[in-house]
């Protein structure tokens, strides 16, 4: 065997002592990238959940089903500048800018509160929508229309998000139909007259409208809305558990996973169905974020297709990659139609 005759010379204390410089720089500097706020958000894979039960249901009765349908979600965070290096070392993971998700005037906490009163109207609707086709009488009312955000038109500087508008000049607003009915009765260059209730307090604002979108549209007061404590009077008792998920995008598949429970036929035909969707009082599916997130959690669950809104189908097809079916649908009836097709 042969063994070295070189003296061995342990590390120096000042080798030691710069190595620890390195090591206390490095950690300066990480500690300093997570304190510095970049304005994107990170759009990560969220977890699948399975719908049925997440679902209650009371005063009628409920079937099983051979198959699944899943709820996709997503997270959501605003990123430091070491989340988004990180970020953009993870292929799933989306950098998109704040104003794409809020507007500025609205602040993370307040983007949480609208989120969060966006899923109990999805939850509202899903369940009007799921007794309304399947043959129930549904009744909608409300307190009044919330403002939901303030874009660039009549309204700014002049409604909040938050406020709920309850009147225009002095005609009762209770749901989203009330004020646009009453627009669609005015004429871009009115002067309105609105009953707002803010923190409180009851306040009497005017604005004038500006031109519609397209010809012969209702005219405008640049202001998102969703109807204020949208409560629907429904023959059967529906709940659903949403857990802390917020948005409108978990509606579409609520409303099929009610239609399921409450259905004697197996709408899931034995599938592990997946899907996203703001499902609307009409029955019309609407375009949700996050998109390639949900088609890749979709993709590692294991799912056999997953519902898209039509708005979403190139981002989602892009993200299956043809390893999972993608179907794209624009009303639930639509998507009824699919899955009455499968064996």
């Amino acid at each position: 065997m042969l063994e070295s005759t070189e003296p061995h010379n342990p590390p120096t204390r000042t080798a030691w002592k710069g190595w620890v410089a390195v090591f206390l720089v490095l950690g300066a500097l990480v500690w300093f990238a997570s304190l510095v706020n970049l304005p994107y958000y990170a759009f990560a894979p969220g977890p699948i959940k399975q719908v049925d039960p997440l679902i209650r249901v009371e005063g009628a009765d409920r079937f099983d089903s051979s198959g699944t349908f899943y709820m996709l979600t997503i997270t959501r965070e605003e990123v430091s500048l070491f989340g988004y290096l990180v970020a953009g070392l993870d292929a799933g993971v989306d950098l998109v800018p704040v104003e794409a998700v809020r507007p500025p005037e609205v602040s993370q906490d307040e983007q949480r509160r609208i989120d969060l009163g966006q899923m109990e109207d999805a939850k509202a609707v899903a369940a009007a929508v799921a007794l309304d086709r399947l043959g129930y009488e549904v009744g909608m009312v409300g307190e009044g229309v919330a403002v939901r955000s303030v874009e660039d038109g009549p309204a700014r500087g002049i409604l909040d998000p938050f406020d709920v508008i309850t009147a225009i000049d002095g005609e009762p607003v209770m749901v989203v139909d009330d004020l646009l009915a009453a627009l669609g009765r005015r004429s871009p260059g009115d002067t309105v007259r609105l009953q707002v209730e803010r923190d409180g307090t009851v306040l009497e604002l005017v604005a004038v409208l500006g031109p519609p979108l397209e010809a012969g549209g209702r005219p405008l007061l640049g202001i998102a809305v969703a109807t204020h404590k949208l409560r629907f009077d429904l023959p059967v008792d529906v709940g659903i558990e949403s857990e802390a998920i917020a948005g409108p995008s978990g509606g579409l598949m609520f409303t099929l996973g009610i239609m399921d429970a409450l259905n004697a036929e197996d709408l899931t035909h034995g599938r592990e169905i997946a899907g996203t969707g703001e499902i609307r009082f009409d029955g019309s599916v609407g375009p949700i974020g996050g998109a390639r997130q949900k088609v890749l959690s979709a993709k590692a669950a294991g799912a056999d297709l997953v519902l898209v809104p039509d708005e979403n189908l190139a981002e989602a097809e892009a993200a299956a990659d043809d390893e999972i079916e993608v179907v794209a649908v624009s009303t639930i009836d639509e998507a009824l139609d699919y899955l009455s097709t499968l064996s």
